[in-house]
């Protein structure tokens, strides 16, 4: 997969995470948004242990609808240093979203991932 601040991305099967990010991810990939946004709200509330679902949030970092945005950085800025890889994605975040919320939620997610 190709996201669109252009890095690729191969994302794990779902099945291959640790069995306590499974349900939340899974609820990432749902089709109604307030679904999608609860998952990140959820991997955000496990902190460092969600550390193998940040390729996932970085994806929903691209998602299109807003409120996923905002949710998928947050979670990602309480995973903290270790979701580094998600960076270029943040960093794509603060620089092109549209809206104001999504690219401070970014802003605070990058400087708890730097520290």
């Amino acid at each position: 997969m190709v996201t669109s601040c252009g890095a690729k991305r191969d994302l794990p099967s779902i099945e291959s995470l640790p069995p306590h990010v499974q349900p939340a991810v899974q609820r990432l990939q749902h089709e109604d948004y307030n679904v999608r946004m609860a998952g990140a709200r959820e991997l955000g509330s496990m902190g460092m242990s969600a550390a193998d679902a940040v390729p996932f949030l970085a994806e929903a970092l691209h998602d299109k609808a807003a409120k996923v945005r905002v949710w998928a950085a947050l979670a990602l800025g309480e995973i903290g240093p270790s979701a580094k890889e998600a960076v270029p994605d943040l960093e794509w975040a603060v620089e092109n979203n549209e809206w104001r919320d999504c690219r401070e939620s970014a802003k605070q997610a990058l400087k708890k991932i730097r520290g």
